[in-house]
């Protein structure tokens, strides 16, 4: 009986370490995923990643904010239960969740290189819908389209409809022509 006391003596504060390594990193992760949902909400950056992701406003509201607060909280999680298997020793634990981790933060740098490569596309293609509206009107192709007679009745100039196929899909990639019929 007296080798059991023991053992829980030795053993106790490890496990208090353990479980305060748990409970902090529990409270960082909620209050971290917290502020990035408030800060989210607050700049409306998540209905407008929602808008980007899904080209137009969703038919039924996406709580992003929530979403991305959640992986952000599993993400600071994980770090935390690594922390928690360290402090208790259990290395056979930690190592797969470890190597999980890294593949993660390998992928990293390719999905910034991606995100470069598409504001790149982006910056490229407003560059050439500029350049076409500004050629079509200056040589004076919206004048001589709109005598045609199937588009006197365009609300957008030709050379605007022109320029937005050059523009990257989105929410109001391309002009209404006809009252909005063609979109």
């Amino acid at each position: 009986m007296e080798a059991i006391r023991d053992q829980i003596v030795r053993s106790s504060p490890t496990i208090i370490g353990a479980i305060a390594v748990l409970l902090i990193g529990w409270i960082i992760a909620r209050v971290v995923s917290g502020i990035m949902r408030a800060v989210l909400h607050r700049t409306g950056t998540g209905q407008r990643l929602v808008q980007w992701i899904t080209g137009e406003a969703a038919l039924k509201p996406v709580d992003a904010e929530l979403w991305i607060g959640k992986m952000v909280y599993y993400l600071i999680m994980l770090f935390v239960l690594v922390g928690f298997f360290q402090v208790v020793g259990l290395t056979i634990v930690t190592e797969p969740l470890v190597r999980m981790m890294n593949q993660i933060f390998q992928t990293i740098p390719a999905l910034l290189g991606a995100g470069l490569f598409l504001l790149l596309a982006w910056v490229t293609a407003s560059v050439l819908r500029f350049i076409v509206i500004r050629l079509l009107k200056a040589t004076k192709t919206d004048e001589n389209l709109r005598s045609i007679a199937a588009l006197k009745n365009m609300h957008a100039a030709p050379s605007e409809i022109a320029g937005h196929l050059a523009r990257p899909a989105g929410p109001h990639s391309a002009p209404r022509v006809n009252g909005g019929c063609c979109r």
